[in-house]
């Protein structure tokens, strides 16, 4: 999954804590804490779009307060990576999901 918003910048190796309210990112936190997985993307902007840059993170830790309506989560960033093809899931309120773009071998003449 992909938690997209604009100015969000987490740096490889940087520790940050975001508050997570909108549907579509509780089910983010639910996705990666919740269901066994750690990790996700973090992009600057309103909207993945593929060939951009992003953080791939690992959730270190996530709290639920308010009836499961907050989600409070720290993370670390781990590396740096261009996103290939993007998606969006509308049945997940809008959740994005983002495929590593693939390098392209070059040959040597």
């Amino acid at each position: 999954p992909v938690l997209c918003f604009r100015g969000l910048v987490v740096s490889p190796g940087e520790v940050r804590a975001f508050s997570l309210f909108e549907p579509r990112y509780l089910e983010l936190a639910r996705e990666v804490w919740v269901e066994g997985g750690t990790k996700f993307l973090c992009v600057d902007g309103d909207e993945p779009q593929a060939q951009q840059q992003g953080v791939m993170v690992s959730m270190l830790n996530c709290t639920w307060q308010e009836d499961e309506r907050l989600a409070r989560v720290q993370v670390r960033g781990e590396r740096r990576l261009r996103m290939g093809a993007v998606n969006c899931d509308w049945g997940k309120g809008g959740l994005w999901y983002a495929r590593e773009k693939k390098k392209s071998a070059c040959a040597i003449m």
